[in-house]
């Protein structure tokens, strides 16, 4: 872990007391799922500050939430109710619900996810007029948001690359995913770091699909492992684990388990055993439609970290054929 991994870590621990201090007992980080009542009025000002000039981001995000409200205009009687879209969205944020219904749920983080994905600072677009452009406000945001949720204890941050709330994961995790990403795209596999970002996206992200993450995990090594293990043929991962685990006497690891072994020529039985164990894990494609069930949770999200490694593994010519 280096400095600006402690560092975090800190900020995700209350602020320790003198006492504590003194006795040698500081804090430990700690998580808030949702939003905790220290949180909530700073995260408000947030999206009232976002929302101030963005009518048209406002309405996309109520839109895709499918929520109908009353304005405020058209119900004098009801003098809470939202006076715009940019306060229907704030509102809801807050809590405040009242005038505003939709069929779907309507937690405040998602909320915040929606709007930090449809705005349209992503691009960079006009100046503001004082050399600024859309996009340096739109970091500015960012920016305060990160050092809010982090201060604040948050279990959720702000991933610019995917451009929403993320689960918070081990540093070294997360960078061993990218890694394996920018690996797979150098050499020429977009389709495996295509499918590494579904994966996170879908186990992390604030609507979590365990099942389609998985999908995604396997697809993103069949991208790479069918090249090197079955070349040409178009097969399956599934066929070329199959030929894989025929033909370990043909093919090497990195990894040695003798020391007194030349370099690079360890078995790679243990690179076909995590192969199996990804596919046999996926539980929606046995062929026993008795078996066959929606992935849980943990299962994808040990899926996707053991398809970071195999995607590492045999994209980074640790996994060759015998000389």
């Amino acid at each position: 872990m280096d400095e600006n991994d402690r560092a975090e870590l800190a900020r995700l621990a209350p602020w320790p007391t003198l006492g504590e201090r003194d006795a040698g007992k500081l804090p430990e980080a700690e998580l808030y799922e949702d939003v905790p009542p220290h949180l909530k009025n700073d995260l408000v000002r947030w999206v009232a500050s976002v929302l101030s000039n963005e009518q048209e981001l406002a309405r996309r995000v109520l839109n895709r939430f499918r929520v109908s409200w009353i304005p405020n205009s058209q119900a004098s009687s009801y003098a809470s109710y939202p006076r715009s879209h940019q306060d229907a969205v704030i509102r809801i944020v807050s809590g405040n619900l009242a005038g505003i219904e939709s069929p779907r749920p309507l937690d405040p983080l998602s909320v915040v996810d929606a709007v930090i994905s449809l705005h349209p600072g992503w691009e960079d677009l006009d100046s503001d007029g004082y050399g600024r452009t859309w996009q340096d406000q739109w970091l500015e945001h960012l920016l305060a948001l990160i050092d809010l949720l982090l201060d604040t204890g948050s279990a959720w941050h702000v991933d610019a690359e995917l451009r929403g709330l993320y689960r918070r994961v081990d540093p070294t995790a997360t960078e061993a995913w990218r890694q394996a990403r920018e690996l797979a795209t150098s050499v020429g596999s977009t389709a495996a770091a295509a499918n590494l970002e579904t994966a996170w996206r879908e186990v992390y992200g604030r609507r979590p699909n365990p099942s389609a993450s998985y999908g995604a995990a396997v697809k993103a090594v069949e991208a790479v492992a069918v090249p090197l293990l079955n070349p040409g043929t178009g097969s399956t991962v599934h066929a070329a684990a199959r030929k894989f685990r025929k033909e370990l006497d043909q093919w090497r690891f990195t990894l040695l388990e003798k020391s007194d072994m030349d370099p690079g020529t360890g078995s790679a039985d243990v690179v076909s055993a995590m192969l199996d164990r990804l596919l046999t894990g996926e539980t929606g494609r046995h062929t026993s439609a008795d078996h066959n069930r929606d992935s849980t949770q943990a299962e994808s999200e040990a899926a996707v970290h053991l398809a970071v490694i195999l995607v590492q593994w045999f994209t980074s010519g640790a996994v060759h054929r015998a000389q």
